[in-house]
């Protein structure tokens, strides 16, 4: 794994982001006023012209406690597919699974 802030700007991170900030049940497990770390752990990136491949995992905090957001995403130019999962306290919950509306 290797640091990566350079992701933060990237559709990859920051849908993922937005939809686990949305999900009901992130929402029930830590709270609503959800922070990330200022970085997110990549094992990979690739990007080419309008394609990106990103696996990273990344630290969610709320008022009721934390745990790990886990992304592996594809982007092309029309379309984002999205595997999401948060971990907390031995449970795994998927955030998102296929596609997304966001762009």
């Amino acid at each position: 794994y290797i640091l990566g802030v350079p992701i933060k700007s990237t559709a990859t991170y920051t849908c993922p982001l937005t939809d686990a900030k949305q999900s009901q049940a992130l929402i029930q497990q830590i709270g609503q006023l959800m922070t990330s770390v200022p970085f997110a752990w990549m094992s990979n990136s690739n990007s080419g012209g309008t394609n990106e491949s990103t696996h990273f995992t990344t630290s969610l905090s709320g008022p009721k406690g934390s745990g790990t957001l886990e992304v592996y995403g594809t982007r092309q130019k029309n379309s984002m597919s999205l595997d999401v999962t948060f971990a907390i306290n031995g449970h795994t919950y998927t955030v998102i699974n296929g596609a997304t509306r966001c762009r």
